[in-house]
């Protein structure tokens, strides 16, 4: 499901690209739960620097945490699509 990216200084870099490319090319697409174990198993990475990159994706918009349910993926906004192809 996902596309492993390689040659990032950190683990949660690696997560963080991995996931935002997931997200940008519609593999994730909005209202899509991202749980932390099932990420960190594809990923072969701890569950730490999944964290770590979800918070990263939250703080950009592109996901929210939700209360019992997690972390889920937005839909991104008009000025957040205009600023990628810019």
């Amino acid at each position: 499901m996902l596309n492993i990216v390689k040659k990032f200084s950190t683990k949660a870099e690696f997560v963080y690209q991995t996931l935002l490319d997931a997200i940008v090319d519609n593999k994730l697409t909005p209202g899509t739960r991202l749980i932390v174990k099932g990420i960190a198993s594809q990923l072969s990475v701890s569950d730490i620097p999944v964290r770590e990159a979800l918070k990263m994706l939250e703080s950009s918009g592109l996901i929210e945490t939700k209360s019992y349910v997690g972390a889920v993926v937005t839909k991104p906004s008009p000025e957040w699509i205009e600023e990628v192809f810019v």
